[in-house]
Parts: structure tokens; C-alpha cells; sequence
């Protein structure tokens, strides 16, 4: 007789659960010490140990910036732009004075200056006190318009559209195109950003899973096949992943 094994039990991984109470388009989460933002078309929400709280109900939150040296997070949505601060388990939701009527998908608050991005445009705007004043307006070429977003690493203003990554270089006042040694980063036909969180950068570049810090990035090519519409990534330690799918469903 000769045994053999001719099979292996594998254990399971991950372990995906959706979030009770929230049943609404999601748009991002963003890490916090006071939880998990949750932006939605239903309202903005809060996500402590599974447990979900309202915090406002403006519609359709597009988009929710990290928190900045000042300690506020930045809105989009379809009511205008809001600030967000937290003070402990207190916080605080303000109206910006800003009068961009064209639909934006990111915001980025660098000391006194906000970046906005929108179709093929990205839009610089001066705050001084509770007064706003766009100071200037970048334009990019495209065969048909394109959704731009902003995103800032390592004290670098990236832009990233669904073709090419530009950077921000300050003595020009423009944004280049970014060139990379790294395969990964330039052999794509079509590239998804997800909004940052905790620091976190990930693109889809096809169907790799890109965390995107420049060229020190690292891909990933597993266990997302499960997904195939995701429009929200978040890892957490590296073993714990939230992702939002085009059906509205947290895991």
C-alpha cells in the first residue's frame, strides 16, 4: 500500500460581513480616531464598532478629504462644501462660502489653500478668514471629460485622472505628467482611484490593486475577483480591508 495525500483542507482568510443600518449608496470612508466617515447618498455617517451613527443628512457626500494640520476634514456633496472638525465626541458641520457651480470630486486643504478637482479641471482657491476667492483655474486636454482627483502624498499634489497621473511642481504652477520606473505604474489602459484613508492610496490600475505611494508602490493582484465593482477601498493593518461595491454594500 502507499498513501498519499492527495488533498489539503485550506483554512478561510477573510471573512466578509455587511454593515447593518446603512443601506444607501456609499461613497468613502475615511479612518478617524473617533471612527470610520462614512459619506453616502443618504447623509454623512459614523462607524464605531459596527455601530452606525447619523451625523448629518446632506445628500449624495461625493467625497470626504483626510483630516489637516488644522484638524478639519472637507465635504463634498450635493448641497455645496462643508467642513467637518471633531472635538472629542463633539463635532461641528460648516457651509464653505464657495460658488463653483460645476459638479467636483475632490478637495484637498493645504494651510490656507484649497484644491478642487471637477471634469478636466482643477480649480485653486484662497481662503482668508471665512471669505473664499478662486485665485486660479488649471484645464486638461481630453478626447471625451474626464473626472479628476486630488490626492496628496508625501507633501506631493498628485492628480490623478482615468489615463495618467500628473504632479503638482510649484515653481511652474503646473501639473506634469508622472513618469515612474515601475511597470506597474505606466503599463494600464484604465486607472479607478479610490479616496484616501489613513493615509492609504490605492488605485485599480486594470485589474491590479495598486497601494500608490509613488515609487515606492506596491500592487496586489489577489482576492479582489470577488469584487467586481468596487468604488471604495480601504486596508486596515494590512489584514483587515472595508470596500464599498457599485451595489452599495459595506464588507
Amino acid at each position: 500500500y502507499v498513501r498519499k495525500k492527495v488533498s489539503k483542507l485550506k483554512s478561510i482568510e477573510h471573512l466578509f460581513k455587511k454593515v447593518a443600518g446603512l443601506n444607501s449608496r456609499c461613497e468613502q470612508l475615511i479612518s478617524t480616531e473617533n471612527g470610520l466617515l462614512v459619506g453616502s447618498s443618504s447623509g454623512l455617517y459614523l462607524i464605531k464598532e459596527h455601530e452606525v451613527k447619523l451625523l448629518s443628512n446632506i445628500r449624495n457626500v461625493g467625497y470626504i478629504s483626510e483630516k489637516n494640520s488644522a484638524g478639519m476634514h472637507y465635504i463634498l456633496c450635493d448641497e455645496g462644501v462643508f467642513s467637518l472638525t471633531f472635538n472629542e465626541d463633539e463635532y461641528i458641520i460648516s457651509p464653505l462660502p464657495l460658488s463653483l457651480e460645476d459638479p467636483l470630486f475632490s478637495i484637498i486643504g493645504i494651510d490656507s489653500t484649497l484644491w478642487l478637482s471637477g471634469y478636466d479641471m482643477v480649480y485653486k482657491v484662497q481662503k482668508e478668514g471665512p471669505d473664499s476667492t478662486l485665485s486660479k483655474t488649471y484645464a486638461f486636454q481630453s478626447v471625451f471629460p474626464e473626472e479628476l482627483r486630488l490626492d496628496i502624498i508625501d507633501d506631493i499634489l498628485y492628480l490623478f485622472s482615468e489615463s495618467t497621473i500628473h504632479y503638482y511642481a510649484a515653481e511652474a504652477d503646473s501639473f506634469m505628467v508622472y513618469k515612474s520606473n515601475k511597470e506597474v505604474l505606466h503599463s494600464y489602459s484604465n486607472l479607478t482611484f479610490f479616496p484616501p484613508s489613513a493615509n492609504q492610496h490605492w488605485l485599480k490600475l486594470d485589474q491590479r490593486m495598486v497601494r500608490f505611494d509613488g515609487d515606492a508602490s506596491e500592487f496586489q493582484e489577489e482576492k479582489w475577483g470577488l469584487f467586481e465593482n468596487i468604488s471604495t477601498f480601504y486596508s486596515h493593518s494590512g489584514s483587515e480591508y472595508w470596500i464599498i461595491d457599485d451595489y452599495s454594500k459595506i464588507f
